[in-house]
């Protein structure tokens, strides 16, 4: 008689399923929006606290980038290459990760620094905020419940190889399959996902559709807003913006949506030698 009433092929099978049902289990309990109380009386979000709730660190990173550009700190050259623009170190945290880490190699491509300021602790503070105030989770009780459905298939999995061992049945595809989960698990629990509360949900979807949130947003303007909500590639400038994406050169000048500060000297983002494109303008446009 086999044990539980299952072949062992027909337990794998069994088992397979399981581990695909709880997978899809433990995808629809990591979607669902947890609930955390929100203090009353909280003073407004700032701007890194909004971008990192919008896009996390990699939108506090454009939003920087965006900053320093607009402050002359940093100069966009083509293909997405940052350069430092002297050496005096920004005065807000977050503005002097970024501008510490470009220094650093003399020139930055804009993945690169988003990826190396984006580990930097003046960025992920942010996070440790929104999560104080109750609009971001990330924790490893709640990563261990989003994964019990998985937990819950690994344990009978256990069950079936004692029993296997103790009746002396062939156990080596079993132990394939545990150790398969045992590696879903890891993935799971190795860094807890970043997920929303629904107040953290509520307060995202303002910044976009005006309506009541549990805190207060900051105003998004200037440079800065537009990357806030979609990134850098939404820097209003356009000739800053070509230098950065290469993008066709269609427009420029005539179009960059920050006016005539494309192309005169006083707020240029060409021309001067401070200025936020490399390569000067006339010849070959920014960036060349």
């Amino acid at each position: 008689m086999e044990p539980w009433g299952l072949s062992g092929p027909a337990f794998l099978g069994v088992y397979a399923v399981s581990l695909v049902v709880a997978l899809v289990l433990t995808a629809l309990l990591r979607r669902r929006k947890p609930w955390r109380r929100v203090r009353a009386g909280q003073q407004p979000l700032s701007l890194w606290e909004t971008a990192y709730l919008i896009g996390g660190p990699e939108r506090v990173v454009d939003s920087a980038i965006a900053s320093l550009i607009s402050q002359e700190r940093l100069r966009a050259r083509s293909f997405e290459f940052l350069l430092p623009i002297g050496s005096a170190l920004p005065t807000d945290p977050v503005e002097r990760a970024v501008f510490e880490v470009v220094s650093a190699q003399q020139g930055l491509s804009v993945t690169k620094t988003r990826t190396e300021a984006g580990r930097r602790r003046e960025v992920r503070a942010a996070e440790a905020s929104l999560a104080r105030r109750g609009l971001l989770v990330r924790s490893r009780l709640d990563a261990l419940f989003t994964a019990s459905p998985v937990f819950a298939v690994a344990a009978v999995g256990v069950a079936r190889l004692v029993n296997g061992i103790r009746l002396h049945r062939p156990v080596d595809f079993l132990v394939i399959f545990l150790l398969v989960t045992g590696a879903v698990l890891f993935s799971l629990l190795r860094r807890p996902s970043l997920r929303h509360t629904r107040a953290g949900l509520k307060a995202r979807q303002a910044t976009f559709r005006p309506g009541p949130t549990p805190v207060l947003l900051p105003a998004l303007s200037g440079a800065v807003g537009p990357v806030v909500l979609s990134g850098l590639a939404a820097y209003p400038d356009t000739v800053i913006k070509t230098a950065l994406f290469h993008l066709p050169p269609t427009g420029i000048g005539g179009t960059s949506s920050s006016g005539s500060s494309s192309s005169d000297g006083s707020g240029s983002s060409c021309g001067s030698s401070g200025s936020s494109c490399g390569g000067g303008c006339g010849g070959g446009g920014c960036g060349g």
